[in-house]
């Protein structure tokens, strides 16, 4: 520092003006930062928003897949639980016709 700054005991002289416009300036980075941390805190709170819907959103399409999936597969069942009823049936028929002969060949009279 320069000798004129300086008083007989060795202080700093500081001039109040330059501590008023830096403490004036330290102020208005504070109330910018302040603006900045409210901003983001909105945002955070709409994009937890956004992620919700969006959530809600997936389940619902989930739901109509799984339903549009079932309508598209319900003729096909249908069809399906038609032959299955036939094949149970001849099957069934199958097995009684061969225990009857089996039983046949033994002389058992049914």
């Amino acid at each position: 520092m320069a000798d004129k700054d300086k008083d007989i005991d060795g202080k700093c002289n500081v001039d109040l003006g330059t501590v008023n416009f830096r403490l004036s300036q330290i102020e208005d980075s504070i109330k910018d930062l302040r603006t900045v941390v409210l901003e983001t805190k909105l945002q955070e709170r709409d994009i937890k928003d956004l992620n919700e819907q969006q959530t809600e959103l997936l389940q619902a399409v989930n739901s109509h897949d799984a339903r549009i999936k079932t309508l598209e597969n319900k003729p096909a069942q249908e069809k399906a639980a038609k032959w299955q009823y036939v094949m149970d049936y001849l099957f069934k028929t199958a097995v009684a016709a061969a225990v009857t002969y089996v039983l046949l060949k033994l002389n058992i009279h049914v």
